[in-house]
C-alpha cells in the first residue's frame, strides 16, 4: 500500500507540473446537431419510423498538451438531443388526396462533460486532428412539441416531460469521437470539426413498445481556442 501511495503521489505531482508548464489553451465551440434514438433489433419492425432531431450544442474546453502532438481536452457543454416522430394519412377532398399528419418533436437538454484524448498532425499553422473519449451527460429538462399539417403547419403546443418518471434515466454514459482541422491565426486557433456521440446507458422507455432506448447523434462545430501562457 505504501508503494502504491508513493506511485500515486508521484503521478499527481508529475501531472501538476506538466499542467503548470504546458501551454494550456481555453476555447469555445458552437455547433449544429442531429440526434436520434437506437432501438434493439428485436423490436425494429414494431417501432415507428424515428427521424433525426436538429438541435444545437455549445461548450467550453481546455486543451492541455501532454506530449508532442498529443493533448487532453476536458469540456463542459450544453446539447439538445431527441427524435422526431411523424404519423399521417391521406384525406380525400374534392377528389384530391390531401396529406394530413402529426409531427411530434421530443427534445431533451443535456449538460455534458466529455474528456477527449486529442492527436494533431500536419503543418505548423494548418493541422488536422482526431479525438476520442468518454462523455458523461445529465438531462436537465425535456418537452414534446407537436404540430399538424393540412396544407400548412399548425402548432398544437408543447408539453413538458416529467424527468422524475420511473422510465427515464437522467444520467447518461457514452463516448465521443471527433475529427477536424485547425488553423493558427496568431491571436487564436480557429477550428472546425465533426463529432459523433453514442450513449451506452438506456436513457428512457418508449411506452408504446415498452422498450428502453439509447441516444446517438452527429454534429458540426466551429470554435476558437486562446493560449494562456
Amino acid at each position: 500500500m505504501r508503494a502504491m501511495s508513493k506511485v500515486f503521489m508521484t503521478f499527481c505531482l508529475s501531472m501538476m507540473t506538466l499542467f503548470a508548464t504546458a501551454q494550456t489553451s481555453f476555447g469555445l465551440r458552437l455547433g449544429s446537431t442531429w440526434s436520434n434514438v437506437n432501438t434493439s433489433t428485436a423490436i425494429g419492425n414494431a417501432t415507428p419510423n424515428f427521424k433525426s432531431l436538429n438541435g444545437f450544442s455549445i461548450g467550453a474546453f481546455a486543451e492541455i498538451p501532454v506530449a508532442a502532438n498529443f493533448s487532453i481536452q476536458p469540456e463542459i457543454g450544453f446539447t439538445r438531443k431527441g427524435f422526431v416522430l411523424n404519423e399521417g394519412f391521406d384525406a380525400p377532398l374534392f377528389g384530391v388526396d390531401l396529406p394530413v399528419g402529426v409531427t411530434a418533436e421530443t427534445k431533451f437538454d443535456y449538460l455534458e462533460v466529455p474528456i477527449l484524448a486529442k492527436y494533431s498532425f500536419g503543418e505548423d499553422k494548418l493541422k488536422a486532428y482526431v479525438a476520442v473519449g468518454p462523455n458523461i451527460g445529465y438531462a436537465l429538462n425535456g418537452r414534446v412539441d407537436t404540430k399538424t399539417n393540412l396544407l400548412v403547419d399548425i402548432n398544437l403546443g408543447s408539453t413538458n416531460i416529467n424527468l422524475a418518471d420511473e422510465g427515464f434515466n437522467r444520467l447518461e454514459l457514452g463516448a465521443t469521437g471527433a475529427a477536424g482541422v485547425s488553423y493558427d491565426a496568431g491571436f487564436a486557433t480557429l477550428f472546425m470539426d465533426a463529432r459523433y456521440n453514442h450513449g451506452f446507458t438506456e436513457a428512457y422507455n418508449l411506452p408504446f413498445v415498452d422498450e428502453k432506448v439509447r441516444t446517438s447523434g452527429f454534429g458540426i462545430n466551429l470554435g476558437f481556442a486562446v493560449p494562456i501562457q
